[in-house]
């Protein structure tokens, strides 16, 4: 059935797990607006720096997007989660829309409410709703050879309560204007119906395979790096504020390693040692005083660093060879590049 759907819809392999997986579930309404809003450009409003000539416009735009964003995430702290609650909200300002008009006209006038009510692009909206539209009719046109009004099962009557929530999609718009009233539409809360839970592990099945990214042998350099951090004092392997550096090039004296560090970061580093192959660099805690001496690659880091904690929790660091008495470097977020054998992230150091 899985290879079916891979066929029939327009989405990756993964997205069609998503939706066969939604149907075992007993969440099939949910699993296709999901793995639509995985296939689209995100509605939510993207504003850029050239379209607004008063920084202060762009600001306060910038602001209602992110305040738009918390709100329907909802502390799920999940994009398909986030877009999940949007269309709810979006269908509950379709009711509100003249049943005398056609199913497209609807849609227009639920997307306009919504815009004024939260930070979205319309176009955008549109195309999401229109492809959770085509999604629904496809999957349920394959739930059996029938394609009538007898709903043979439960998955196939909760895709085509999605349709008829979406005022009919699949009739064309002389059928949609014979519609009177709304009569024949089930409630929100009857097509969706799954817990935040189910939902969770939903999307951890659906993909299994994003959430472990690497290998995971042992590095040839992991013994190297444990001895270099046990070089710190009182415990190095079990500090949270600690970074260790691959030693590239000529060593140097740990005076200059720190003043490089303190221009690098903003922050004069408690303690630093260096074997043959590393350098393990340590700072304080506590510590909170201001950089004063921080330059654009610093500021490139971390905007006006008071600590290097989350310096140490979300990045790696890349030094990559001296040069004048600089190191050359790269940043990369937390979540890529984790089989690189020269990166570690310490209080992880022996993972």
């Amino acid at each position: 059935m899985l290879g079916r759907l891979a066929l029939y819809l327009p989405l990756d392999i993964q997205l069609c797990r998503l939706v066969w997986l939604g149907c075992h579930f007993g969440c099939a309404a949910e699993a296709v607006v999901m793995a639509a809003a995985c296939s689209t450009a995100s509605p939510f409003s993207n504003p850029s720096r050239l379209g607004f000539q008063d920084p202060d416009d762009f600001t306060a735009q910038l602001a209602e997007t992110a305040a738009t964003w918390r709100f329907f995430d909802a502390g799920h702290f999940s994009e398909p989660m986030a877009l999940l609650r949007l269309f709810l909200g979006w269908l509950r300002r379709l009711k509100l829309t003249p049943v005398n008009s056609s199913t497209p006209q609807r849609w227009f006038r639920a997307t306009n409410m919504l815009e004024k009510d939260a930070a979205i692009d319309p176009s955008r909206m549109t195309a999401f709703v229109s492809f959770v539209a085509d999604l629904a009719i496809r999957c349920r046109d394959l739930c059996c050879s029938e394609r009538d009004e007898a709903l043979a099962c439960r998955v196939r009557a909760d895709l085509h309560g999605l349709v008829l929530l979406l005022r009919r999609p699949d009739k064309t718009r002389q059928e949609q204007r014979t519609l009177q009233n709304d009569d024949y539409v089930p409630a929100v809360g009857a097509v969706f119906r799954a817990p935040a839970s189910k939902l969770y592990a939903l999307l951890a099945a659906a993909f299994s395979e994003n959430l472990l990214v690497g290998n995971h042998t042992r590095s040839k350099d992991v013994d190297a790096m444990l001895d270099a951090l046990e070089m710190l004092e009182p415990s190095g392997l079990a500090s949270q504020d600690a970074v260790l550096i691959p030693q590239h090039g000529i060593k140097r004296s740990e005076e200059a390693l720190s003043r490089l560090f303190k221009t690098i970061t903003g922050k004069e580093p408690e303690q630093v040692a260096q074997s043959n192959r590393f350098i393990a660099v340590r700072f304080n805690e506590d510590g909170q005083t201001e950089s004063k001496n921080c330059d654009l690659l610093s500021n490139m880091l971390i905007a006006e660093p008071k600590s290097l904690k989350p310096l140490c929790h979300f990045y790696f660091i890349l030094f990559d060879q001296v040069l004048n008495d600089h190191f050359n470097f790269v940043t990369f977020p937390s979540g890529r590049g984790r089989s690189h054998p020269h990166w570690i992230r310490t209080g992880l150091a022996s993972a």
